[in-house]
């Protein structure tokens, strides 16, 4: 067990004031997937839940894979986005996850000059519900959205994660358990009161190639005790950083 000193090391508003216009867009979206690689033809990358493929267009022929950090692409009705990071080519999502489709992404790669080019690109994925994107909620004023999500922040965290970790969060502070690699390091946090009893938490993730998420939620059972596990998936140490909110 490694467990940290408690209570934060700078004061929680300040940390939320610093985090929060990236955690805004994270609210509504999140990455769940980055590939990087060589191309000199047109691709399809397939996605469906936790695996894909890299597929040469017109052909069954499979092609390099690539790098790529894949956390697992929701199995409910969302809408994909892309950002292109790198490529001279153009890149799209040809077929969006539906029901229709089980639930299955592609992305299309158009490249249009001659050799290879090194292709970079982040997919993400956020919500849908009753036909409309889901957003934030809205506010009268900017000052008002920072406020509502400073209050409802209990625990800032960042950090550099080796395979799995899994951080507790109780009235007194938190502490870690190591489940896979080398103890996290670099560790920043700031915890704040919540109304235990209520509590339901979730997070708000910024930035990491893996997923921190929720594995139990604080009950009088087991003495308001949360855990959040952070499952890093590729070899070495990824950065993450995130919000657990109550609500």
């Amino acid at each position: 067990m490694y467990r940290s000193a408690g209570r934060g090391f700078l004061p929680l508003v300040v940390l939320a004031t610093a985090l929060i216009a990236s955690a805004s867009t994270a609210h509504a979206q999140r990455r769940v997937f980055e590939w990087t690689g060589r191309v000199d033809h047109d691709v399809e990358l397939t996605i469906r839940g936790g695996a894909f493929v890299t597929t040469r267009i017109g052909s069954d022929e499979h092609v390099s894979r690539g790098w790529s950090g894949l956390t697992a692409l929701p199995a409910e009705t969302g809408e994909l986005s892309l950002k292109v990071v790198e490529g001279r080519g153009d890149v799209e999502v040809a077929q969006q996850p539906t029901p229709e489709t089980g639930y299955t992404a592609v992305i299309r790669i158009h490249d249009r000059g001659n050799g290879t080019d090194t292709y970079r690109l982040d997919a993400y994925w956020q919500p849908v519900a009753a036909g409309e994107v889901v957003r934030m909620p809205p506010y009268e004023s900017e000052r008002e959205r920072r406020r509502d999500i400073a209050n409802r922040t209990a625990l800032l965290w960042s950090g550099d994660v080796d395979s799995d970790v899994e951080i507790i969060i109780q009235p007194t502070g938190i502490s870690y358990h190591t489940v896979r690699g080398s103890d996290p390091r670099a560790l920043q946090s700031a915890f704040s009161e919540m109304p235990w009893p209520a509590a339901q938490l979730e997070i708000n993730q910024i930035e990491g190639r893996g997923e921190a998420s929720v594995i139990q939620q604080p009950t009088a059972e087991n003495g308001f005790t949360a855990k959040v596990r952070v499952r890093d998936p590729q070899p070495g140490f990824g950065h993450y950083a995130f919000m657990v909110m109550w609500r």
